[in-house]
């Protein structure tokens, strides 16, 4: 065992003394990205490093500029400190990411100790006597620049404004890519606050994912409150969600082919699609499709609690087996509902379709849904299962033009659908129909919900 420890020992002394980045860069950094900023600044820094430590990263430009005249950056005789002269090394320094251009072994190093005149790196930077050109702090200026320094566990947060892709290739400029367990974050003014969203363009790209959240090899990529506009580039995906274990929340995608994209149950939860081809082909929850050729569509995933507005088809699948549980379609100039085979759909609600509410329902099982003013019917044909169907006589939405889906009390319409859906078994339960639940009263000791109204995040 010693033998070995020191045949590993040599080999990466072997590769400091060439120059070769061994990379330790810490799960504990936070990277950063604005509008302002560049993607060659240093991007992050480690909290956990030191309390003396300053976060440099949040800010536009670098806090020191090596450039060889005003700063230079001489790699030491010990590889991993780099010399400085024109900057005073400080405590305030600890924990920021330094990115090395050019002149020694360009990379991302984290400052780990100082001396007045040196920064000391997580690892070797080049070798004796190279001259670095660097920079110390200051956010990214792309979100696809953070994939480059990221390692498992780090936290990536973009500040709100608009990012419009230069190259469709992903990486500084380009689309987000990365199979990592990390978490991307967008926010206004205050990291976590989940405020305006950051929006990465697709500017003049096509036949480009924007963000790719995970893969074969997914280790649980969570992306939150981030928007992407495909700018109906041709084949354009917003967001591609892989595995069980990748997930996206509060995102918003528009103008895109495929909204939300993915395979083998990647979560997509409480997330937006307008303007798409199609707004889903991937299992959602609590999310919204509005004016797309068709909202949600799959062939392996379930959808619940979801809400298609003024799309052609609200929700079809063409896989057998599928359901769709507490979901509402409403305006579609087709089909409200459309599937092929035996599909589940349970507490479903159509309302004002061009077509059918329930289109090619042959095989298809409906279990207390419903159906309002839809032209050519409630089914397409009579259901293999059809029990606790509810026709109704009246609008059963507060205010659908305004976008509040939430129940109304009007009797036969909303009043018809409250607390009458499939609950748990063997619970009181005051599940409604459809996918908002109603508001009681303030003070009413009702079990209602209230889900607020559906608006453009």
């Amino acid at each position: 065992m010693c033998l070995i420890r020191r045949i590993i020992l040599c080999c990466l002394g072997m590769l400091a003394w060439l120059g070769v980045a061994c990379a330790t860069l810490p799960a504990t950094a936070i990277l950063e990205v604005r509008a302002g900023g560049s993607d060659t600044n240093g991007g992050g820094f480690n909290p956990a490093r030191s309390a003396s430590g300053v976060d440099r990263s949040q800010q536009d430009a670098p806090h020191v500029v090596i450039d060889g005249a005003t700063i230079t950056g001489t790699v030491a005789a010990t590889t991993t400190r780099l010399e400085l002269v024109g900057h005073t090394a400080v405590d305030a320094d600890l924990g920021n990411y330094v990115q090395i251009a050019s002149g020694a072994t360009a990379g991302y190093y984290e400052i780990v100790a100082v001396g007045s005149n040196y920064w000391q790196f997580d690892r070797a930077c080049g070798t004796a006597g190279q001259s670095a050109v660097a920079k110390m702090g200051g956010a990214f200026g792309s979100p696809g620049a953070t994939i480059a320094p990221a390692v498992a566990l780090n936290i990536v947060y973009v500040k709100s404004g608009t990012y419009t892709l230069s190259t469709s290739t992903p990486g500084a400029g380009g689309p987000i890519s990365t199979t990592l367990y990390i978490l991307i974050e967008g926010y206004n003014s205050t990291r976590g606050d989940l405020g305006t969203k950051p929006v990465i363009s697709a500017g003049a790209q096509t036949g480009i994912t924007i963000v790719t959240a995970g893969g074969s090899s997914a280790q649980g990529v969570t992306i939150i409150n981030l928007a992407v506009d495909g700018n109906n580039g041709t084949d354009n995906i917003g967001f591609n969600v892989f595995a069980g274990r990748a997930s996206a929340y509060n995102c918003s995608a528009i103008n895109c082919t495929t909204g939300y994209a993915g395979s083998a149950l990647g979560t997509i939860v409480k997330s937006y699609a307008e303007s798409c081809t199609t707004g889903y082909t991937n299992g959602a929850r609590k999310s919204v499709a509005k004016s797309c050729t068709t909202g949600f569509s799959s062939t392996q995933t379930a959808f619940s609690d979801c809400l298609a507005i003024s799309c052609t088809t609200g929700f079809t699948t063409t896989a057998q087996g599928q359901n769709f549980s507490n979901c509402t379609s409403y305006g579609a100039s087709g089909d409200g509902f459309s599937g092929s085979g035996p599909v589940t759909y349970v507490n479903c609600l159509a309302v004002s379709s061009g077509g059918y509410g329930f289109g090619a329902t042959g095989l298809s099982r409906l279990l207390t849904c419903a159906n309002y003013a839809a032209t050519s019917g409630a089914t397409n044909g009579t259901p293999f299962v059809n029990k606790g169907f509810i026709t109704l006589t009246a609008d059963p939405f507060v205010n659908a033009a305004g976008g509040d889906f939430r129940l109304n009390a009007t009797a036969g319409g909303g009043a018809a659908l409250r607390s009458l859906g499939i609950g748990i078994y063997g619970q009181t339960d005051s599940r409604d129909i459809g996918a908002v639940q109603h508001t009681d009263p303030a003070g009413s000791g009702a079990a209602g919900y209230s889900r607020g109204r559906v608006v453009n995040q």
